[in-house]
């Protein structure tokens, strides 16, 4: 079965078992979907970490990296990585990439410009340049509001390449699916690589 008809399939049964049978709407019952995403994106980056046969293996969900006060998503870490304070702070050293994710997308104002990602962004830049690191940034879309076209992936395409200095303009985000209403999630065609593709290019890797 396609990754991402898969992928989808998953999250929905998650959210019929955890998320709709809650009864009151808020931001905590966001927090919810969002935790969920993250932690099915983060097996699924294990399962592709296993095919590509290279040990790195994937923190837990909201955590931090040591001398920096941004809190990330995910890390993709190398495999003797421990936490220096239990259970969320790494060491830069041992972080290979930093992965947000989002279970409902982004929002870019059209005429205002923002990076989604900024202090992510400027902390991910700020650990390589101190420490003279290589850690990479990558952004997982579990469902994004597509219209007739990519424009906010390609502006978030574009802020992640311009912090990370990368000239692959093809390789800033990964989309699962279009958001569409409730319940109904249409898979994004316009990747322009597999999920596995994807995580190999954030571990320096081929697929």
């Amino acid at each position: 079965m396609n990754t991402q008809r898969k992928f989808i399939d998953e999250y929905k049964l998650l959210l019929d078992k955890y998320y709709y049978p809650i009864k009151v709407d808020g931001r905590n019952k966001g927090k919810i979907k969002g935790a969920i995403a993250a932690n099915l994106v983060k097996n699924y980056i294990e399962e592709e970490l296993q095919k590509l046969k290279i040990g790195y293996i994937v923190s837990e969900y909201n955590v931090f990296i040591k001398d920096s006060p941004v809190e990330f998503d995910l890390l993709i870490l190398k495999q003797d990585a421990k936490p220096v304070f239990e259970p969320c702070i790494y060491d830069a050293e041992d972080v290979i990439a930093i992965i947000e994710c989002k279970a409902t997308g982004i929002w870019i104002d059209k005429k205002k410009l923002k990076n989604p990602f900024e202090k992510e962004l400027e902390a991910m830049k700020s650990l390589n340049e101190e420490k003279r690191l290589s850690i990479k940034f990558g952004y997982i879309s579990v469902s994004e509001q597509i219209g007739k076209d990519n424009r906010l992936l390609q502006s978030a395409s574009k802020f992640i390449n311009e912090y990370s200095k990368s000239t692959d303009t093809n390789k800033g985000v990964y989309c699962f699916s279009k958001t569409y209403p409730e319940g109904v999630y249409p898979i994004f065609d316009g990747n322009a690589y597999s999920f596995g593709e994807y995580i190999a290019s954030l571990c320096n890797s081929q697929s």
